[in-house]
C-alpha cells in the first residue's frame, strides 16, 4: 500500500487498471448477495503490494466470516473503490495524500480482521492459493488473472509514501527524535537502567551481563527483530529476543519484571521531552527577533484595524507586541510542560508493581527505590505516583493543548502577515530568485505565512484526537490508544517544529513599507481627526459645538460620497479649510493633523513591555 502513495505513483496513470478492477468488483458484487460480507483488496499487482502482503492476488472473506462482519465489510470495500476512483481523477495532490492515509489505515484494519478470525478460516492461509480458489469457487467465480503493468517495488525514496512533515517541513533533529533508531535504542537504555537498578538493589545480575548490554545499545539488529515480530506478532518481545541474540549472557535478565509499556511509554515520554526541548530555542529565537522588530518600529505609525475596518492609528512596533505577547505566554507554558512532565517508571502489568514486589521478596522499599533510580538514570525528577499499565493519556492531551496554543499564536501572526501583504504594508522575506506564481510573474505570494496557517490547522485538530484517546482508556488500559498515538504524537511534534522553523525565517527580516503605511493613514485620518478638529474649534476658537458638529458632519458626508461613489481621494480637509464659517488656517489644521497626536502611548507601551517582560525572559 505504501507504494500506492509514493511520488512515483503520482506520475503514473492508474485509471485503466482501476477501470479493470472496478469491472471485476462489480462482477463479484452481482454474484454475492448484499448480506454476504466481502473484503477485496487490490493487491493483484506488485504496484499495490507492501511487505506482509507480497504474493497475494485477491483476499476475500469466506463464508465462515459472514456472520461476524456482515454488511459492514461490503460497505467498506465499496467505499474504498469509490475513494480510489475519485482520488485518481482530478483531485489536488494534497487531498490525494489525505485519502491515501485513510486507505492505508483501512488496509491495516482489514488485515487485522483476517488475522483475528484466522482460526475460523481453518487450514486456509491468506497467502495460500487454495484459499483464494476456495473463496471464489463458493461464489461461482474463478480467480481472475488481470493483465496489469507490473512495477517492481524497491525500497527507495520515490516508491514509498513518506510523510511530508518529515520530508519537507520538520528539521532533521526533530525527525531523529521520533526515528526508529532513537525509539529502539531508548528501549535498550531503559532495559539497561532497569537491570542496573535491579543489580544495585540486590538481584542476581552480573557486571558482565550489564557490560554486554552496554556494548549493544545502538547497533540495533533490525532484520532479526523484524523476523521475530513476524513470528510473534509482538514488537516488544521481538526486540527483547533480538537483543538477547546480541547479548546471550544477559538475555535472561532483559526486561526482568517489566511489561511492554515500560519501554514503550517511558520512551515516548523521553521523546516528547526531547521534542519540547528542541522547540524551546526556536520559540526563544522567534521572541527575540520579534522583540528587535518591535524596538525598531515602535515609532512607525500605521493604520490600526478593528472589525477589519480602519480604526485609530497605532505603530508597527505596537502591533508586533501583540504577536509577542502570545508567544511569551506559549514560552511560559512550554517551560511548564517540560518541568511538569512525569515519568511512568516501573509500574508493572496493571500498575500495582506486583511483579517487582515478587522479585524483591515482598520488600516494598526496594520496589520504591527501583522506580526512583530508573527515573534518575533517565533524567526525570517527577513520576506518576499511581497509574494503570500506562501513564495517564491526559498528559498527551496537555502537551497537545500546549502545541495547540502555540499553533494559534503562529496562525494569528501568519494571518496578519497575509493581510498586511495584501495591503502592501509588510511582507515576509522574499528571496531574490524566488517565484511567487508560475503564471503571474509579478506576484509575491506570502507562501511561508500560508504554510504556517496550514500546518497550524493540522496541529489544532490533533488536540481533539488526544482528548478522545484519553477519555476512551477503560479501566487499567486498552490498546486502542496505540495506533493513533503512533501517528499523532510524532506528527504533532514534526508539524510544530516545521511551524517554528518557518516563523524563525519570516520574523528575521520582514519588509516594512513605511510610505505605504503613511499613505493609508492619510487616507483615513481626515475622518478620524474630526473629533480633534471639533474640540479645537470649541476650545481655541470659541465656536459653538452644535453648529461646528453639523458643519463637519455635512462636509464629511460629501467627502465620503466622493471616496465611495466616485473613487476619488478624500478631500474633507480641503472642504474644511475652504469653509469660512469654520475659519481654520492651514497651519492650525496641520498641527491638529499631526499623526503623533493619534497614536497615544504606543511607543511607550512597546518600550515598557520589552523592558519589563520580554528582555528578562530572553535573558533568563
Amino acid at each position: 500500500m505504501s507504494i500506492l502513495f509514493s511520488e512515483s505513483a503520482f506520475a503514473r496513470s492508474v485509471k485503466n487498471q482501476q477501470s479493470d478492477w472496478n469491472a471485476f468488483c462489480n462482477k463479484v458484487t452481482q454474484k454475492m448477495p448484499l448480506s454476504h460480507a466481502k473484503v477485496s483488496l487490490n493487491d493483484y499487482s506488485k504496484e499495490y503490494c507492501t511487505e506482509g502482503w507480497q504474493g497475494r492476488k485477491i483476499v476475500a472473506l469466506p463464508k465462515a466470516l459472514i456472520g461476524v462482519v456482515g454488511e459492514t465489510a461490503t460497505f467498506v470495500a465499496n467505499t474504498v473503490f469509490d475513494a480510489l476512483q475519485n482520488c485518481f481523477s482530478d483531485h489536488p495532490k494534497s487531498i490525494k495524500a489525505h485519502c491515501f492515509i485513510f486507505i492505508r489505515g483501512l488496509e491495516g484494519v482489514l488485515g487485522q480482521i483476517l488475522t483475528l478470525f484466522h482460526d475460523r478460516v481453518g487450514s486456509y492461509l491468506v497467502d495460500d492459493a487454495r484459499f483464494h480458489q476456495e473463496c471464489y469457487r463458493s461464489y461461482g467465480l474463478t480467480l481472475p488473472t488481470p493483465e496489469v503493468r507490473v512495477i517492481e517495488q524497491k525500497e527507495t525514496d520515490t516508491t514509498r509514501y513518506e510523510s511530508p512533515l518529515a520530508k519537507r517541513y520538520a528539521s532533521k533533529e526533530m525527525s531523529n527524535v521520533f526515528s526508529e533508531q532513537t525509539k529502539f535504542s531508548t528501549w535498550r537504555q531503559l532495559w539497561l537502567a532497569l537491570a542496573e537498578a535491579e543489580q544495585e538493589l540486590g538481584l542476581d545480575i552480573t557486571d558482565e551481563q550489564l557490560e554486554e548490554m552496554r556494548a549493544h545499545l545502538d547497533d540495533i539488529n533490525y532484520e532479526t527483530a523484524e523476523a521475530y515480530e513476524k513470528e510473534l506478532h509482538h514488537d516488544v518481545m521481538a526486540h527483547i529476543k533480538a537483543w538477547g541474540e546480541q547479548c546471550p549472557k544477559a538475555a535472561k535478565i532483559i526486561h526482568l519484571g517489566a511489561t511492554s509499556m515500560y519501554p514503550c511509554d517511558n520512551t515516548e515520554l523521553i521523546q516528547m521531552r526531547k521534542g519540547m526541548e528542541l522547540m524551546r530555542p526556536k520559540l526563544h529565537a522567534v521572541i527575540g527577533q520579534l522583540a528587535d522588530l518591535a524596538e525598531q518600529y515602535k515609532d512607525t505609525p500605521c493604520l490600526a484595524q478593528t472589525h477589519f475596518q480602519a480604526a485609530q492609528p497605532t505603530t508597527v512596533g505596537k502591533r508586533i507586541t501583540l504577536w509577542l505577547e502570545n508567544f511569551v505566554m506559549d514560552y511560559n507554558e512550554l517551560n511548564r510542560r517540560i518541568d511538569e512532565l512525569a515519568f511512568l517508571g516501573s509500574k508493572g502489568a496493571t500498575g500495582t508493581q506486583a511483579s517487582f514486589l515478587s522479585l524483591f521478596k515482598g520488600d516494598h522499599d526496594k520496589v520504591i527505590q527501583l522506580e526512583k533510580r530508573i527515573a534518575e538514570k533517565m533524567g526525570f525528577s517527577k513520576m506518576f505516583p499511581v497509574t494503570g499499565q500506562t501513564y495517564p493519556r491526559k498528559q498527551d492531551l496537555s502537551i497537545m493543548q500546549m502545541m495547540t496554543q502555540m499553533s494559534v499564536s503562529a496562525h494569528k501572526l501568519a494571518l496578519d502577515m497575509r493581510v498586511l501583504a495584501h495591503d502592501k504594508e509588510m511582507e515576509e522575506p522574499f528571496a531574490k530568485s524566488q517565484i511567487g506564481s508560475s503564471a503571474m510573474a509579478y506576484k509575491r505570494n506570502p507562501m511561508y505565512s500560508e504554510r504556517i496557517c496550514a500546518l497550524s490547522r493540522f496541529v489544532r485538530n490533533l488536540e481533539n484526537n488526544a482528548g478522545e484517546t484519553a477519555s476512551w482508556q477503560m479501566l487499567e488500559r486498552t490498546l486502542d490508544d496505540s495506533a493513533n498515538r503512533r501517528i499523532i504524537v510524532p506528527e504533532g511534534f514534526l508539524a510544530m517544529d516545521g511551524i517554528l522553523s518557518i516563523l524563525m525565517k519570516i520574523t528575521k527580516d520582514p519588509v516594512v513599507y513605511e510610505k505605504t503605511c503613511e499613505k493609508h493613514i492619510q487616507e483615513e485620518l481626515p475622518f478620524m481627526a474630526t473629533e480633534n478638529i471639533l474640540m479645537y474649534l470649541v476650545e481655541k476658537k470659541g465656536k459653538s459645538r452644535q453648529e461646528m458638529h453639523e458643519k463637519i458632519r455635512v462636509l464629511s458626508q460629501q467627502a465620503a460620497q466622493r471616496v465611495k461613489m466616485e473613487a476619488k481621494e478624500n478631500n474633507l480637509l480641503t472642504l474644511i479649510l475652504e469653509d469660512p464659517e469654520i475659519g481654520l488656517t492651514k497651519e492650525e489644521l496641520d498641527s491638529i493633523m499631526d499623526v503623533k497626536e493619534f497614536i497615544g502611548r504606543a511607543p511607550q507601551q512597546v518600550e515598557e513591555y520589552l523592558r519589563d517582560v520580554v528582555r528578562p525572559l530572553l535573558q533568563s
